[in-house]
């Protein structure tokens, strides 16, 4: 399957940074929003998790939390089916008719909206312009504003996110200590021990005219350690042992 070409947006034009949002807006309050796109993702609580890092980025900065809203959706949906990011817009309208500065809070840019051609084997793809301008017109003139960067690559907001999961679940990833898939480590080898056990075997087959390579094939000691052996050891071994 080809991969259509295109040219990805820069997320800054279209999304608001949290830290230079808050300095131009220090009075206004925010709707935190959160988007997943499998039931799995809900079950693994990855919603509640990023609802808790942006609770807390909203107490450190002061910022006012008005509501929440969360939803199971593919982010390549730019359209009304997304009725909970809807139901945040219709109330930001609403507050903002009141007088009040408010704005939409996620995590990453990617929990807005993804590419169309986003999927698991094309997860590093970005959206368009196009799809930007879709998705402001879906805001209806609301301030989309994420936690990290709006221009956070693919890599660094999977990593983000999977930090965010670690550090709520006070998990601190890797491989878990006593792990069935761990790999054996492998027993050193005493040359002392293995000339001790095959040196009677290897003076044996040499006393009876065995050659090189048959020794080798029948103890496992290589020519050259062998020789080595016979040469060093053989007249010591020879009264010692009676061969």
């Amino acid at each position: 399957m080809s991969i259509p070409k295109f040219k990805p947006a820069k997320a800054s034009e279209f999304i608001h940074w949290c830290k230079d949002y808050r300095q131009e807006h220090p009075d206004a309050v925010a709707i935190l929003y959160v988007r997943v796109s499998n039931t799995r993702q809900v079950y693994e609580e990855n919603i509640l998790n990023h609802l808790k890092a942006l609770r807390n980025v909203c107490r450190r900065r002061n910022i006012q939390v008005v509501a929440e809203f969360t939803e199971n959706i593919s982010g390549r949906k730019i359209n009304l089916k997304r009725t909970e990011f809807i139901k945040a817009i219709e109330l930001a309208r609403k507050l903002m008719r009141q007088g009040k500065d408010v704005f939409i809070l996620t995590t990453t840019t990617d929990r807005y909206l993804r590419n169309e051609h986003y999927y698991k084997t094309n997860w590093k793809v970005l959206p368009t312009r196009a799809e930007y301008e879709s998705f402001l017109e879906l805001a209806d003139g609301v301030p989309l504003v994420t936690y990290k960067r709006p221009d956070l690559g693919p890599r660094k907001s999977r990593s983000f996110a999977t930090r965010i999961g670690q550090h709520f679940k006070n998990n601190r990833g890797g491989r878990p200590k006593g792990s069935k898939d761990k790999k054996p480590r492998k027993k050193k080898t005493n040359p002392k021990r293995q000339r001790l056990d095959k040196l009677p075997n290897v003076f044996a087959m040499r006393e009876k005219g065995a050659s090189w390579g048959l020794i080798k094939e029948v103890t496992g000691v290589k020519k050259g350690t062998a020789q080595n052996w016979i040469r060093k050891g053989y007249k010591h071994w020879k009264k010692s042992d009676g061969l």
